[in-house]
């Protein structure tokens, strides 16, 4: 064999792999690549390739959050060993904070659907539960869920919470069906006419 065929062999056996981002995002990259304590796309490559890098699911990133919670010392409503942040809250506490923000009829509302549905989403596969309900009750539920992420955020200074709550809404697709921009509504071309004018 020579030089050249080894040449051409070593060659067919690797490939280029590259990826294009914009400009304003490369500091980003840049510090996101020095957290995963890689120099050069190659090496977070060889990280993908060894599978130590990948997805960390809805439970881990809560056992995630108990440790950093711990560790830091951060203020939290933690409580004991277990760990179910949500039922240690306060509820009139987080009612007070709903009327502050909100109408009281929206206030009371957030809060009703706070308490309802609170376990049902944090458990395995809320989408089983909440797909159950109309969609207008399921977009009240995950208004209270976004909510109590907002409450947790203001009153303990830990915004873990709320993007674990857009997390487990992305995932499990619980926005599915509520958005209402493509409805096409008949109407009397009268009544249009009239509403059109008023306006």
């Amino acid at each position: 064999m020579q030089v050249q065929d080894i040449e051409k062999t070593i060659a067919k056996n690797w490939v280029s792999v590259g990826a294009s981002i914009r400009s304003n995002e490369l500091d980003l990259f840049n510090k996101q690549l020095d957290n995963l304590r890689c120099k050069t796309l190659k090496d977070l490559c060889n990280l993908l390739i060894a599978g130590k890098l990948r997805l960390v699911t809805d439970d881990e990133q809560v056992q995630i959050l108990k440790v950093q919670t711990q560790a830091t010392g951060i203020l939290t409503t933690q409580l004991g060993n277990k760990f179910d942040f949500w039922k240690q809250i306060d509820d009139e506490d987080l009612h007070k904070w709903f009327l502050g923000k909100y109408h009281p009829h929206t206030a009371n509302c957030l809060h009703s659907y706070y308490i309802r549905y609170i376990d049902i989403f944090f458990n395995a596969n809320p989408d089983v539960e909440l797909f159950k309900c109309a969609n207008s009750k399921r977009s009240w539920i995950l208004q209270a869920m976004k909510r109590f992420g907002d409450y947790y955020l203001r009153r303990y200074g830990n915004k873990d919470v709320k993007h674990l709550i857009l997390r487990i809404i992305e995932r499990y697709d619980l926005n599915r069906g509520l958005d209402h921009k493509d409805r096409i509504y008949l109407s009397v071309q009268t009544l249009l006419k009239k509403k059109l004018i008023k306006y």
